[in-house]
């Protein structure tokens, strides 16, 4: 289903799927990755059209609005 992300960016979004509206920090605190690791996964899904993200500049957050969770199709 997700075989062409990465370890982490597949964890983080069947965790993002099943809490939605989260933020960076609490993946972060859900996890105990570091902050760069967490963001490197977020910017991988977005990149890949799999959440859609809102950047605070003024707080320096990130909170996940939506997940677009691949479903597998069946033949």
């Amino acid at each position: 289903m997700t075989d062409f992300l990465s370890e982490n960016a597949s964890a983080l979004l069947a965790y993002i799927h099943e809490h939605p509206g989260l933020t960076q920090t609490d993946i972060v605190e859900h996890f105990g990755m570091h902050p760069s690791q967490v963001l490197s996964a977020i910017l991988e899904l977005e990149e890949n059209g799999l959440i859609e993200t809102h950047h605070d500049n003024l707080d320096y957050f990130t909170e996940i609005l939506t997940t677009y969770y691949p479903v597998k199709r069946l033949e």
